[in-house]
C-alpha cells in the first residue's frame, strides 16, 4: 500500500526535487498545504494572505522506504531554525512543516523530531500538524527543475546528490542479505519503540526475539553490541567485570549512527553491515581485527532455528535462520562473544 506524507521545506522546486531522488519514493508532487482558501493558485499563495505554504505531497512505498527516514532526509534539506525563511527565500509561504493524513505517523515524526531538537540549542521552527488541506500547484511548477535544469533553486546541487537513491538501512539491510544469499522474512508492523509493545506483534512469528543494547567503555574508545533473548535480564556489572574497560554506558545517539548507522530505538546486529571496511574510522577506536565494535551474543539466541531483529528500523521485523546468521556474521568478520543470559519474564 502506497503512503502519503506533506512537507513543507521553502520554495517548493527544490524540495520536491531533493524528495523525488531518495529510494522508496514513488511520486511527489507541488501543491499548497494548510490554508485558509480553496483552490489557491500561485499568484494568491504569493501574497503571504491565504495562510498556505508551499508543500510537497511524497507518496512512497512504506516496504522500501519507512517514514523515520523520508523525515530524516527532509530535515538535512532545510534549517529548522529559521522561522518563515529558507535560503533567500522569506513569508509564511516558506515556512517550514510536516503534515499527515494518518494520525499514526504522528510519533513516527516525533520522534525523528525529538532527535533533532537535541542537536540544537533553539526551538524548532517547523510546524508538526495534521493535513487541513492542500491543492496542487499550477502545471508549470511540476517537476520544475527537471524542465528547467538552470531554474532558480534555494539548495546546494550536493543535497541533491545526497539524495540520489538514498537508501533507508532497512533497503540497506535486505540488499545486504540478498546479495550474501541469506533468506530471510519480513513483517511489517508499527514502531516499536519498548518490548512489552513488541510482544503483541512478535507473538504469532515463530523465532527467537531480542532485546540489543548499544554500550560503550568509559574511556569512550570501545563500543559493544549486546544481543540477548527478549524475555531475559542482561547483567551489566557482571559484563564489566568480564570486560575489565571500567564502566560501561550506553552509547549516544551520534556514536549510535557512527558506528552502526542507527538510531535510538531500532538497535540491530544488522547494523554491522556498516562496521565493514572502516577505512576513515579512528584508529582509536578499532579493535585488533579492524572492526570498531565486538558483538557480544545470547547463547540462545547463536543456538535458535530462527531469530528476529529490527532490520535497523523499528517499523519492521526479519527472521532469518540460525545457519543465516552464522552466515551473516562471518561476512561481517569481527568478534562474536557468546553470553549466557538468564533468563527473567518481563
Amino acid at each position: 500500500m502506497i503512503k502519503e506524507i506533506y512537507l513543507a521545506g521553502g520554495c517548493f522546486w527544490g524540495t520536491e526535487h531533493f524528495l523525488k531522488r531518495i529510494h522508496g519514493v514513488v511520486s511527489t508532487q507541488t501543491g499548497f498545504a494548510n490554508g485558509n482558501t480553496e483552490n489557491p493558485t500561485y499568484k494568491e499563495v504569493y501574497t503571504d494572505t491565504t495562510g498556505y505554504a508551499e508543500t510537497v505531497q511524497v507518496c512512497y512505498d512504506p516496504q522500501e522506504l519507512s517514514l523515520a527516514f523520508l523525515i530524516e532526509m527532509f530535515f538535512k534539506a532545510i534549517d529548522p531554525l529559521s522561522l518563515n525563511r529558507q535560503g533567500e527565500d522569506s513569508g509564511t509561504r516558506y515556512r517550514t512543516g510536516v503534515y499527515y493524513k494518518d494520525e499514526a505517523d504522528r510519533a513516527v515524526a516525533e520522534y525523528i523530531f525529538d532527535g533533532e531538537r537535541r542537536k540544537y540549542d533553539g526551538e524548532l521552527a517547523v510546524e508538526l500538524l495534521p493535513l487541513k488541506n492542500w491543492y496542487p500547484a499550477e502545471e508549470y511548477h511540476q517537476d520544475y527543475l527537471d524542465k528547467n535544469p538552470d531554474g532558480y533553486c534555494h539548495l546546494p546541487a550536493a543535497l541533491f546528490e545526497l539524495s540520489r537513491g538514498a537508501k533507508c538501512p532497512m533497503r540497506k539491510v535486505r540488499d545486504f542479505l540478498e546479495t550474501n544469499g541469506i533468506s530471510y522474512d519480513i513483517y511489517f508492523h508499527p514502531p516499536l519503540y519498548t518490548i512489552e509493545e513488541a510482544l503483541a506483534y512478535w507473538k504469532d512469528i515463530d523465532a527467537v526475539h531480542c532485546k540489543n543494547i548499544f554500550m560503550r567503555n568509559h574511556k569512550g574508545n570501545r563500543h559493544y553490541l549486546v544481543s540477548f533473548e527478549c524475555h531475559k535480564q542482561l547483567d551489566i556489572h557482571g559484563l564489566e567485570h568480564m570486560l575489565h574497560q571500567g564502566k560501561l554506558s550506553f552509547a549516544s545517539a551520534e556514536r549510535m549512527d557512527r558506528c552502526l548507522g542507527l538510531r535510538p530505538g531500532s538497535v540491530s546486529p544488522f547494523g554491522l553491515i556498516n562496521d565493514i571496511d572502516l577505512k576513515d574510522a579512528k584508529a582509536s577506536e578499532l579493535f585488533e581485527n579492524g572492526h570498531r565494535v565486538r558483538l557480544y551474543l545470547d547463547q540462545d539466541v547463536l543456538d535458535a532455528e530462527r531469530v528476529s531483529f529490527h532490520p535497523c528500523d523499528n517499523t519492521a521485523s526479519v527472521v532469518i535462520s540460525g545457519e543465516g546468521l552464522r552466515r551473516f556474521l562471518s561476512i561481517w568478520g569481527g568478534e562474536t562473544i557468546s553470553l549466557q543470559v538468564q533468563r527473567q519474564e518481563c
